[in-house]
């Protein structure tokens, strides 16, 4: 299992980059049989409370600007594609699938998640960048790579051959609607909307800094 970026990942960005290096290692080994998967982001970040990154009703927060066009797709996705392969071992032998369901920007996810949620709903790029910068550098890294890639065209070709392995991968909504059991019972916090500076501030340098132990 690989990374979608890991051609070109700079150093930098470490958590992609040694993707790259294992995958030149594996087809060092000169194995009989074998295949690459490279995820792309997963839906289920927005959602991870063990964490502390709830998915609330009435906001969306992601690692990118709203503007900025991210590949995803659902984890459950990524394994059931890996079984298809694994059936077909002769045809994907020494072969590499892009796992790509959809290519989205946080404004439009946003729009979904209203759509889905019956309320209106913000979109908010947490944390900031000088925290990322500061506490995840390797992370931090990957949302500029993610960023100068926003605009890439090729990635619509990765997705049909994606789709064409598992025409039923779901989208963000279908997704939403399945896994109701939880989110569906959250509400973004008083303090959240009465102080948002300080809220973005304080909540997400916490967040980060629990992950950086």
């Amino acid at each position: 299992m690989s990374s979608e970026l890991a051609d070109v990942a700079p150093k930098e960005a470490g958590h992609s980059r040694s993707k790259k290096e294992l995958e030149v290692y594996l087809q060092g080994l000169e194995l009989d049989c074998y295949s690459i998967r490279r995820p792309s982001s997963f839906f289920e970040n927005f959602d991870d409370p063990s964490v502390y990154h709830p998915l609330c009703r009435g906001s969306l927060k992601n690692l990118y600007k709203g503007w900025v066009q991210v590949n995803y797709v659902a984890t459950a996705d990524v394994g059931k594609a890996t079984v298809l392969t694994a059936q077909n071992p002769c045809e994907w032998n020494g072969k590499t699938l892009a796992c790509i369901t959809c290519r989205d920007t946080g404004e439009e996810l946003t729009k979904v998640f209203s759509k889905v949620s019956g309320i209106s709903c913000t979109y908010t790029a947490a944390p900031l960048q000088f925290i990322l910068r500061q506490l995840l550098t390797d992370l931090y890294h990957m949302v500029v790579l993610r960023r100068a890639t926003s605009a890439g065209s090729w990635w619509s070709e990765e997705i049909r051959a994606f789709r064409k392995v598992l025409p039923n991968a779901v989208d963000f909504e279908q997704l939403l609607r399945t896994q109701q059991t939880g989110w569906s019972d959250r509400m973004v916090p008083n303090f959240a909307i009465q102080h948002p500076p300080r809220q973005l501030v304080l909540r997400h340098f916490y967040y980060y800094w629990v992950q950086s132990l």
